[in-house]
């Protein structure tokens, strides 16, 4: 229940903001796949950026990592973890027309859910096992990446950063970004 309430909260900023901003400035919404080196594991992520001045843009994010099944014995075991970003991009001035690189920093928070199954009836319980654990962490996102400007509507995108929290990792994402104002 904590976790919908949080990203409802979160949606509704982010939504609110594209609504009252969208007069004022450049908006990008894309995604692309993603690697986190932590939980091993590829992704799909989706994004949306508001550009506040010519060079720093707001940017909120969604990634979902694909999940994880592991058969230990006789208890299978599935992991998955979503991510949720609020980050600032600092895009730098250079002559290069065509790739924009940036600087970013912001929040994450990260959910992590593990659940146990079993063939046997009360394996679980007998030796203390619980059927699904759930934990939740905010953390501090440190990196860069760059845009490349193939047209004004397409932007491929690069992007590596650092997650410092319970959940520490290295997350590498290339994708696509539409420009759609």
């Amino acid at each position: 229940m904590k976790n919908k309430v949080i990203l409802s909260f979160i949606s509704s900023l982010f939504f609110a903001q594209v609504a009252f901003s969208q007069g004022q400035g450049s908006i990008t919404a894309g995604g692309g796949l993603l690697f986190g080196s932590k939980i091993e594991s590829l992704g799909l992520g989706a994004n949306g950026q508001y550009f506040i001045t010519d060079n720093l843009a707001g940017q909120v994010g969604l990634n979902f990592f694909f999940p994880k099944k592991e058969s230990i014995s006789v208890v299978e075991v599935k992991s998955s973890v979503w991510t949720i970003n609020l980050n600032a991009n600092y895009y730098f001035d250079i002559a290069n027309e065509t790739i924009r690189p940036y600087a970013l920093g912001g929040i994450n928070i990260s959910n992590a859910t593990v659940k146990t199954s079993s063939d046997f009836d009360g394996l679980e319980e007998e030796f203390g096992f619980e059927r699904s654990v759930s934990d939740t962490d905010f953390g501090i996102n440190l990196g860069g990446g760059a845009d490349f400007y193939v047209s004004e509507m397409i932007i491929p995108f690069a992007q590596m950063k650092y997650v410092i929290s319970d959940f520490d990792q290295l997350v590498i994402m290339g994708g696509v970004r539409i420009n759609i104002n």
